[in-house]
């Protein structure tokens, strides 16, 4: 793949442990419901969330650190980071009981969110508006709170993990309301012509 940067190439490996990092986190859900919790899946769990959080963190450092940012990592990044988000907290919500399930309201929630944020891309590109979405400190507060819920959530940190919950709720669907309000600026645009709008991103 051609000009793809040291860092999309990180990102992109942080994206291959996904499945395997979900396949432990369902099998732990699974072994809750059998009531013969196996410890050991949920440690190497950990484990994988673990790398995929410090390689998030390297990636952006080489970018910045030595001028490596492309247009491709910067939608692939938190794409990454929400697909691995994603999949803890709709496994963690659906697929277990008990003291580890986190509130189906919390999955809701969040779900709804990164819908909204998704159809209102498509609709933009169908509409041919300029879309331009600069990082808000509340979707970046948002992001590092359901990490912190997940994180919790894994270490067995239970009173944290609720009232983590609570607090990424919140942040979660301000954030929401200030994509909304963002893309609904850009939908009062004028449409760009055929020449002018460009692809998300570029290889």
């Amino acid at each position: 793949m051609k000009g793809i940067t040291l860092p999309t190439y990180i990102t992109l490996a942080r994206m291959l442990l996904v499945p395997f990092y979900g396949y432990l986190v369902l099998q732990y859900g699974f072994s809750l419901l059998d009531g013969k919790a196996d410890e050991s899946l949920r440690f190497w769990s950990c484990f994988l969330f673990a790398i995929a959080a410090l390689s998030d963190a390297l990636d952006g450092f080489i970018a910045r650190k030595f001028n490596m940012q492309s247009q491709l990592g910067a939608y692939l990044d938190p794409f990454a980071d929400k697909v691995l988000l994603l999949t803890s907290i709709i496994f963690m919500a659906e697929y277990t009981k008990g003291w580890w399930q986190m509130p189906l309201w919390f999955m809701g929630i969040v779900v709804a969110r990164d819908l909204l944020i998704i159809y209102g891309v498509w609709l933009l590109k169908t509409r041919r508006k300029p879309i331009y979405f600069d990082p808000h400190w509340v979707g970046k507060v948002c992001t590092g709170l359901q990490i912190a819920v997940v994180s919790f959530y894994l270490l067995q940190c239970l009173h944290l993990g609720l009232f983590t919950v609570v607090l990424a709720s919140f942040f979660t669907l301000w954030s929401g309301l200030i994509y909304f309000r963002h893309g609904w600026h850009l939908l009062q645009l004028p449409s760009e012509s055929a020449e002018e709008h460009k692809p998300l991103f570029k290889l």
